[in-house]
């Protein structure tokens, strides 16, 4: 499971560079996904419920397009406790 979820982490990160904006991985993610010897520690090896991903704030408009064209959509939920709307 973990490395489908590396793997999408992956695609996300080319499709954003192939539209000019740079993301990079944070998180427990991040470190399975760069560190050789993650893949061998047992508490790296699961599934995660989300995936981090950091980007420039003057990419904002272009990283939210870009997560919409890739077929993600966003929680109405969360974007009302940021104070903001989608």
């Amino acid at each position: 499971m973990i490395e489908k979820d590396a793997t999408l982490n992956r695609r996300i990160i080319r499709s954003g560079e192939e539209a000019g904006i740079r993301l990079r991985a944070l998180g427990g993610l991040a470190v399975y996904m760069t560190c050789a010897s993650a893949v061998r520690h047992p508490r790296l090896k699961r599934s995660y419920a989300d995936i981090d991903l950091a980007g420039l704030e003057k990419d904002g408009p272009r990283i939210g397009k870009l997560f919409l064209q890739l077929g993600y959509k966003p929680d109405q939920r969360s974007m009302r406790c940021m104070g903001k709307r989608a």
